[in-house]
């Protein structure tokens, strides 16, 4: 019996039906996510509702403040990315909600840095209130008259 190697195959072209196979089974896909997409295209705004209480959800769920930088590069990010990669409904679809996402997640970010911070008092300073805290009395309330 005599003993062969087996061919070498390396440098072999692969099979037409091999090389676009990826090729077109990702463009089937995305032609049937844009269809779907033109069909719904009534129900896309809707998102943007979405979008903005996913990115107040997420700053919920997020606990630190470089978390909070991170969700908000990564919503920039999946927004240029859609409006780079995706010339279609899909693209433009995940850019507005990935801005949603982050603009839900700034305000929220912001409402709270404003809520926190220290105010100064509106009391006017001749109100007998203002008064009674200088002079280091106290002001007792009203008392209801007695039958």
């Amino acid at each position: 019996m005599q003993w062969t190697s087996a061919p070498n195959i390396g440098e072999a072209p692969l099979p037409q039906r091999a090389r676009g196979f990826w090729k077109t089974g990702i463009s089937d896909v995305a032609e049937g996510l844009e269809r779907l997409l033109e069909r719904e295209r009534a129900q896309l705004p809707p998102w943007i509702a979405v979008g903005l209480g996913t990115g107040i959800a997420a700053w919920f769920a997020i606990d630190s403040r470089i978390g909070w930088a991170a969700f908000l590069c990564i919503s920039a990010a999946l927004a240029l990315s859609g409006l780079a990669f995706g010339g279609g409904r899909a693209g433009r679809a995940l850019a507005w909600f990935a801005f949603a996402a982050a603009v839900g997640f700034a305000l929220i970010w912001a409402r709270s840095e404003w809520v926190a911070a220290p105010r100064r008092a509106s009391i006017a300073p001749s109100s007998p209130w203002c008064r009674a805290r200088s002079s280091g009395s106290t002001i007792s309330p009203p008392r209801a008259p007695s039958a």
